[in-house]
């Protein structure tokens, strides 16, 4: 083999040997990205999913305010009357000088043949239900929420939901909304089987973030 024989022949084995490092690199680097590729589409997959779990079964932070009895308000209706014996609803609303479909209304009524002697009915004013604060138990209310106890007091739209009921059928399940609220006074709106019903309450002892809310008054909104 001559020289010049020689040369080619380490010049194609060269060749040959750089080709198949070539070769080589780009085969492991192209496995390499194929399988970053997987990684990250797995981990987007794990991540979408995982969202829609978390959307499709989300968790509820409050529970429904129970209805407060008549003893733990920090107010009531002002103009009630007691049945008595033998009396019609009729005859009631004509002492009144109301209709008696705006008591059967203002007391949530589903029959207003059945009413019984002694049983308390609250008397609308142009279907407006006035209520009158108990400085005393607001006072009492005041300072239990002051040491943490029935929170929800801070709220007027959770005393909406304990203090409402029987007014107008409310009750603790309907759904509410803070209108406004400034200077220790308030207005929340109630929709209610086609009904929209506006709330006013006043805050009687402490004004602002830390005081207690109670209701003076519920009415149609009109």
């Amino acid at each position: 083999m001559n020289n010049k024989t020689w040369i080619l022949f380490i010049i194609l084995v060269g060749l040959v040997a750089i080709l198949s490092s070539s070769t080589s690199f780009f085969f492991f680097k192209s496995r390499s990205l194929e399988k970053e590729k997987t990684n990250i589409s797995e981990i987007s997959g794990s991540n979408i999913e995982a969202g829609l779990s978390m959307e499709e079964t989300p968790k509820s932070t409050s529970e429904t305010v129970k209805t407060a009895p008549s003893s733990e308000r920090p107010s009531a209706p002002t103009d009630t009357y007691e049945v008595q014996k033998n009396e019609t609803l009729f005859a009631i609303a004509q002492k009144f000088n109301q209709t008696w479909a705006e008591i059967v209304s203002a007391n949530g009524l589903t029959d207003a043949n059945k009413i019984m002697a002694g049983q308390t009915l609250i008397i609308p004013q142009n279907e407006v239900v006035n209520f009158e604060v108990n400085q005393d138990k607001a006072d009492k209310l005041q300072k239990a929420a002051d040491a943490g106890k029935n929170l929800f007091r801070f709220s007027p739209e959770e005393t909406v939901k304990s203090d409402a009921a029987p007014v107008y059928g409310i009750n603790n399940t309907d759904q509410v909304a803070l209108k406004s609220k400034a200077n220790g006074e308030a207005i929340v709106i109630i929709k209610k089987e086609g009904e929209t019903y506006q709330i006013k309450l006043t805050q009687p002892i402490t004004k602002g973030d830390k005081g207690i809310w109670a209701i003076i008054s519920i009415a149609p909104a009109r």
